[in-house]
């Protein structure tokens, strides 16, 4: 006997747009429709889907690596690719070959770090007729010439991917201000691109955001640059095996550290670091440190591999079926949570180049306090995220079987780092350095904190037990973000700082600064134990 299973549209990948009757969700159903989506009619409401998951062509590829150039070819490059580069990236490059070669000739004498800037310039810049004679007998000699056992790693971009962003702009602003603020902004001519475009700009596809923060893992070592151009793209690899530390000279380095307070959510003090004076390292005080670097031939294949999930997280991200309140598509949320990834990324750079340790620590309580409203964790009621993501539950339940995805030697080396963290937070938190009356720190485990606020009654009472080392670490951190608040606690229910505060130092290891990096890994590669929840599962869907 046959047996009959019920499918629903979700299953099958539709949302639901709207009523037919609406004119406005049948323009916007029409837009959808110029993007790739179909519409299905049930009981006067239309339903979307997106093509490509019907026809298995899901997810896209936005970026992948089209050449490896390396410094030792000697010019025997291949530079086919460049011919096939997608032409909606064409705009805007005004300079022909002459004007490309005088600046990268005013360029040769200058030190590393500006020859790199005005090479990636050249780039942007040049036409496309002269692109594949430039590039061939101009860009990659003087790279050569600079980095002899470096290469050039060039990307490709699909503009297809962008052409979809102005969907999840237009369906949140019809979504919050309806017809009439949809009318005028046909009437008026203008478009939606400029949403929080002062806070960073929502535009194009941020790839380049993307790898700086993947590879600004390795920072401060002198490894790679990120090329800025949009559309396609350079990463330049230097080739060097024990790579130096980008060097900032001894403290004070610049004469405006006189000026700036030494002592607000310190790190290391510079009086007080470790390394001799004369160490490049010193330079760094405040922020994580890497030390590590396996070679290029294996951040080639990282990046590679990254820009695969990438794609993937991508394509998924901006499917605002993907984005559902029952069954409805939420274009809000698919909008703001676009955006929120975006910022993440940004903060987190902002992290990788702190120069100082208040930037570093600020940034990383912003971002955790970002993934706290991303994120859905089994058990974890969402507002103690932030307590959660500071402890070892969740190194051993979502970072490390993130990390076990990637590639060997990948796999190892970001298991190693992301360990180290909470291993340095949880032994810097239980000592002399975190909890000042060091008492409190039980030799089997745990800390004891003397009170707790009683809700009810309004006053401290004794607190019966010892917290245990993943309750005490998730409230030590967060009480120290909350300083952002003040130290006033009088209107907070469990006045958290008092009590925690009260006893601790709010001292958090330099390490802890790269958190926020490696929790953007994690959620690349495995975005549905993150910020994913709720993002159509592939491998069930039915498609009829």
């Amino acid at each position: 006997m046959a047996r009959i299973v019920a499918v629903n549209n979700l299953s099958r990948g539709y949302a639901r747009l709207g009523s037919d009757t609406d004119q406005y969700i049948r323009g916007i159903a029409n837009f959808m429709e110029q993007r790739g989506y179909e519409r299905e009619m049930q009981d006067g409401d239309i339903w979307m889907r997106y093509i490509p998951r019907r026809l298995g062509s899901f997810p896209g590829s936005y970026s992948n690596i089209i050449a490896s150039c390396r410094s030792s070819a000697g010019g025997g490059w291949n530079l086919n690719w460049i011919q096939n580069l997608d032409t909606q990236y064409d705009q805007g490059q005004t300079a022909d070959i002459t004007q490309c070669r005088q600046l990268l000739g005013r360029a040769a004498t200058d030190p590393d770090h500006r020859f790199l800037y005005w090479l990636d310039a050249t780039l942007a810049i040049c036409r496309r007729a002269d692109r594949l004679t430039f590039i061939r007998d101009d860009f990659l000699p003087a790279f050569s010439q600079r980095f002899p056992d470096g290469r050039v790693l060039f990307l490709s971009a699909d503009s297809g991917f962008e052409a979809r962003l102005p969907l999840l702009r237009l369906g949140n602003y019809y979504q919050i201000n309806g017809g009439q603020a949809y009318d005028d902004m046909r009437l008026n001519d203008i478009s939606s691109p400029n949403t929080a475009s002062a806070l960073h700009q929502s535009g194009v596809i941020a790839i380049e955001n993307a790898l700086t923060v993947l590879l600004a893992n390795f920072l401060p070592l002198r490894t790679h640059m990120v090329g800025r151009r949009i559309g396609w793209r350079a990463i330049f690899l230097f080739g060097n095996q024990s790579p130096p530390v980008i060097d900032r000279g001894s403290f004070p380095r610049e004469e405006i550290e006189l000026q700036t307070p030494q002592f607000f959510l310190r790190g290391d003090d510079p009086v007080d670091f470790t390394t001799a004076p004369a160490d490049p390292l010193g330079g760094w005080s405040g922020r994580y440190r890497n030390a590590q670097y396996p070679g290029d031939d294996a951040v080639e294949d990282l990046i590679a591999f990254f820009l695969n999930r990438f794609n993937a997280h991508t394509d998924n991200r901006i499917e605002v079926c993907n984005f559902v309140e029952g069954d409805n598509i939420d274009f809000i949320s698919c909008f703001e949570k676009y955006l929120t990834i975006d910022r993440i990324l940004l903060e987190c750079i902002m992290i990788a180049t702190a120069t100082n340790p208040a930037t570093a620590r600020l940034m990383t309580f912003a971002i955790l306090d970002k993934f706290q409203e991303l994120c859905r964790f089994p058990g974890i009621q969402q507002g103690r995220n932030f307590h959660h993501m500071c402890t070892r539950p969740f190194l051993n339940d979502v970072l490390l079987p993130s990390f076990a995805m990637f590639p060997s030697p990948w796999n190892t080396f970001f298991s190693d780092v992301a360990t180290g963290v909470y291993s340095d937070l949880y032994t810097t938190i239980r000592s002399a350095d975190g909890v000042w009356p060091t008492n409190l720190i039980q030799a089997g485990g745990g800390v004891r904190v003397y009170r707790e606020w009683d809700r009810a009654n309004h006053q401290f009472v004794d607190r019966p037990a010892p917290l245990n080392d993943d309750e005490f670490v998730g409230e030590y951190v967060r009480a120290a973000r909350n300083t952002h608040h003040g130290y006033i606690s009088d209107n907070d229910r469990r006045r958290r700082f008092a009590c925690f505060g009260s006893v601790s130092k709010a001292f958090l290891p330099d390490s802890f600064t790269q958190l926020p990096l490696l929790i953007v890994l994690a959620e690349f590669v495995n975005p549905r134990a993150l910020s994913g929840h709720h993002w159509l599962d592939q491998a069930n869907l039915t498609f009829v």
